[in-house]
């Protein structure tokens, strides 16, 4: 297996994947704020998310999945990371929803199908903020079985190029178990497992990047001129271009850090987690009860969203220790 030394530029990416969304999540839900941050946001969310799936990509075919491990056993352990966290949240958050929803102005009710569509449509989840869970979780198992067939770059180079031309696809359909996230992010996983093998030249990775590019900002030229899916190109020609960046800004940084990788990642997605609901706790109080705007609201919910699920995270430890049971890990997926 490769050296995990090797990754470190991975893991800063993942971290900068991590604070870019819990950015995101930091704009606040009445008071208004000026069109060019409103129009950042709309820039950041066109990337955000395919970085950090990016990063899964290449993660999975570095560290070798298929080779190490069964389908049962991949399947088995990434439910029991995303799935099951997934779902217990959502059954956790269901009443705290129903009862504070006129304050979120977010209604849930209890009309059976809406509560069964709150778990199995994940972009109508309980708490919608969750719905990248499922789709990694299906992105994973896609990626294994692909990966069983051909470990080929030229294959995955031809996956790549079918899931652009998927992600236009949706439908409400495809909402049920997050398949329209699938085909819009599965572009970016394939793209990090075409990264990892051809690591060995990351120069010939690079362009590969920029004449993808370059491809898309064409595509994105001829459906301006025909109006089909302008957006959607537009977000996927800034997708891969930012990767390209971050991913070299941190390649070119990672041997003048000293991260602790395996915590880090290991953390990764409970931050993610975590990060919702505390962002959502103070920004009521910040904007509700104290009326502050949006100079005050956006760096404190930011800030609340990397600060407390990192203390929470160390109080969880500290407490199981304590009463030597891991119900809090369990539900996180740690």
């Amino acid at each position: 297996m490769k050296s995990p030394v090797e990754l470190k530029y991975i893991t800063l990416a993942q971290i900068i994947g991590c604070c870019l969304v819990i950015l995101g999540h930091s704009f606040s839900f009445v008071t208004p704020y000026p069109c060019v941050l409103m129009e950042e946001c709309r820039f950041l969310y066109a990337f955000h998310m395919p970085l950090f799936v990016w990063c899964s990509g290449f993660l999975f075919a570095h560290t070798m999945q298929t080779e190490r491990k069964t389908f049962v056993q991949y399947a088995s352990q990434r439910a029991l990371k995303l799935l099951v966290s997934y779902f217990l949240i959502s059954l956790i958050g269901l009443v705290p929803k129903i009862l504070a929803s006129s304050v979120l102005n977010d209604t849930l009710n209890m009309d059976a199908m809406e509560i069964v569509r709150a778990f199995l449509v994940p972009r109508e989840g309980v708490w919608g903020h969750f719905w990248f869970l499922p789709m990694i979780y299906l992105i994973g198992v896609i990626g294994y079985l692909l990966d069983k067939i051909s470990k080929k770059v030229g294959t995955w180079i031809v996956i790549t190029l079918v899931a652009f031309a998927l992600s236009f696809f949706k439908s409400d359909v495809l909402g049920w178990f997050g398949v329209n996230d699938v085909l819009l992010y599965f572009m970016y996983y394939s793209m990090g497992v075409v990264s990892d093998r051809m690591a060995f030249n990351m120069k010939l990775c690079n362009w590969m990047y920029l004449v993808g590019a370059v491809l898309m900002a064409l595509a994105l030229f001829f459906t301006i001129t025909s109006g089909v899916g302008m957006i959607h190109c537009r977000n996927t020609v800034i997708a891969i271009l930012m990767i390209f960046a971050i991913v070299q800004l941190c390649r070119m940084y990672a041997d003048r850090t000293t991260i602790q990788r395996k915590s880090l990642i290991a953390q990764t997605y409970q931050i993610f987690i975590l990060s919702w609901p505390c962002q959502l706790l103070v920004g009521v109080v910040v904007e509700r009860i104290l009326h502050m705007n949006w100079t005050v609201f956006i760096p404190v919910v930011f800030v609340t969203g990397i600060v407390m699920p990192l203390i929470l995270l160390k109080l969880m430890d500290w407490l199981e220790e304590k009463i030597d049971v891991r119900y809090m890990s369990f539900i996180l997926g740690r």
